[in-house]
């Protein structure tokens, strides 16, 4: 089976995404996209992951047709993670006899686009949303870039991480929920807020026993992210597939959560969430949700005082990472990308 994989080359989601898929099942072939309009944003390509790449211009307008068809010759299946940039590729791909594979967002799935051979969804969220049959595939975790033990934890604080990252619409990450609720922490609390952008709400009038620092521009290897933590708090409003979550874990940290779908396919600590709100996306019209904020003190303030319970979910994330390893799902993807191969 000769498989393509549509790449994309920067340091954000879908740039880790592609490339570990690429790393671990090493397609026949792999169609490197580039988009000026992010790399004017800061977002730089690192070409040298796809030494054997074919690099193509994406500006929202067509990729180069008649590249891609002569590119597109003799594969058996193409995956592509949440879209396919230029739409006409799936027309091309079909025209070649080349079956094709959408790993989608569910928050994001347009649903006026050409069908695909085949549509995955990364957790079961929103999956009666999507054309029929949808196969739930999950995102697998590359272990083998983190140490998948638990980190050493510091005694006098608690260290945690929030990855606010390049913030998405309606606040995604639930960076001002966990502003909001540190105003009512107890306990010692570091708190590192990681971010692509400058532009974020005010951490005024925290507590003395808050501190939080700021960093920008994140970090030159994604693995790294997750240095210097004992739990990754993510108060997140919307939104299925979250990487963050899944490195984390990875790398040994607790995870703390609202307890509102998909997060129950993590084994999280979790606090309550109600709706607040709705967000419109190229899906539709999504609910939105806030942490409580002073129930997320609460549990910060438990996580501070009791060492037993951090590591007792510490290690159940390395335990679900494990279980969710390239290792462990790399047969998954070949017998998927198999059958989708078969609906040409």
């Amino acid at each position: 089976m000769k498989v393509g994989l549509i790449a994309r080359a920067d340091d954000r989601g879908l740039g880790h995404m592609t490339w570990e898929f690429h790393r671990h099942l090493q397609p026949e072939r792999t169609l490197v996209v580039r988009e000026p309009g992010a790399e004017a944003q800061g977002f730089a390509p690192h070409l040298d992951r796809y030494p054997d790449g074919l690099v193509v211009r994406f500006d929202g307008g067509m990729l180069p047709e008649a590249e891609v068809r002569d590119w597109l010759q003799g594969l058996d299946v193409l995956y592509s993670a949440e879209t396919f940039y230029d739409w006409h590729l799936v027309q091309w791909a079909a025209e070649a006899g080349v079956a094709t594979v959408l790993h989608t967002m569910p928050e994001f799935h347009h649903l006026h686009v050409p069908p695909t051979s085949s549509v995955w969804a990364p957790t079961p969220w929103r999956i009666d949303h999507l054309p029929l049959p949808t196969r739930l595939v999950p995102v697998p975790v590359a272990t083998d870039r983190f140490p998948m033990a638990a980190p050493a934890r510091d005694p006098g604080r608690l260290r945690v991480l929030h990855v606010a990252g390049h913030r998405a619409a309606a606040d995604r990450n639930g960076t001002t929920q966990l502003l909001q609720a540190l105003r009512y922490t107890r306990q010692p609390v570091h708190v590192r807020l990681v971010t692509q952008d400058q532009a974020l709400p005010s951490a005024a009038r925290l507590p003395a026993n808050v501190y939080v620092h700021r960093e920008t521009g994140g970090v030159a290897d994604y693995w790294d992210l997750y240095d210097d933590a004992d739990v990754l708090v993510l108060p997140r409003r919307y939104g299925g597939l979250c990487l963050p979550v899944q490195e984390a874990m990875a790398a040994g940290l607790a995870v703390v959560l609202p307890d509102t779908a998909p997060n129950d396919w993590w084994p999280a600590l979790r606090v309550p969430g109600r709706e607040r709100g709705h967000i419109t996306t190229a899906a539709g019209q999504l609910s939105l949700y806030a942490a409580d904020p002073q129930q997320l003190a609460q549990l910060l303030d438990q996580l501070a005082a009791d060492p037993d319970l951090v590591a007792a979910a510490q290690l159940g994330a390395l335990a679900w990472a494990n279980l969710h390893s390239w290792q462990a799902l790399a047969p998954l993807y070949r017998a998927e990308l198999e059958r989708a191969a078969e609906l040409r």
